[in-house]
């Protein structure tokens, strides 16, 4: 490493670069400081499951095709895309008592959008795949309604996390995603 570089090393750790040098070392000094100190971004939406499934399926609906190619074609446009984070949820209903059923749901559903943007060009080894069923709900309602007021109630528990990580550049792409 020469004496600018060490310098310039000097000079971003302690948060200072003194004027006589600056002219010296002010091109190098963003390349460098990424390589360094690499800012990390993440974007986090949240897909309806309701638009995406059929109710207690994990099987992909026509509908939903069209949105994920379009996240398909935004992701692949990420410089700098880490990781792509699939969280399923579902309802408390199906359940039965049984929340092993749910959870089950919610893991196929995050592994369906999986394949599908494998299928689309997203390397797999960037995509992490979970189910949390019924465990994170966003809203709660009353069991006291019948089932169909119960499931219409429901549906924002029924959806898809989605979170992204990526360099510093990625800031520059969230507009694009939402």
């Amino acid at each position: 490493m020469n004496r600018n570089m060490l310098f310039l090393l000097s000079a971003i750790v302690t948060g200072s670069i003194p004027p006589a040098r600056a002219a010296d070392v002010s091109s190098a000094s963003e390349s460098l400081s990424a390589v360094i100190m690499p800012q990390v971004s993440q974007e986090k939406f949240t897909l309806s499951g309701d638009a995406l499934f059929a109710f207690d399926s994990a099987t992909l609906n026509q509908s939903a095709l069209w949105r994920l190619d379009t996240l398909a074609k935004k992701f692949k446009a990420i410089a700098h895309l880490e990781e792509v984070i699939l969280v399923g949820h579902t309802d408390r209903l199906r359940s039965d008592g049984h929340s092993e059923r749910n959870q089950l749901l919610s893991e196929q559903r995050a592994a369906s959008i999986k394949q599908y943007l494998i299928g689309k060009g997203i390397a797999a080894d960037k995509i992490l795949a979970n189910g949390a069923g019924s465990s994170q709900p966003v809203l709660e309602c009353s069991t006291k309604p019948v089932k169909e007021k119960q499931i219409a109630c429901l549906q924002p528990n029924r959806r898809v996390d989605i979170i992204l990580r990526g360099g510093k550049s990625m800031d520059d792409n969230k507009k694009q995603i939402k």
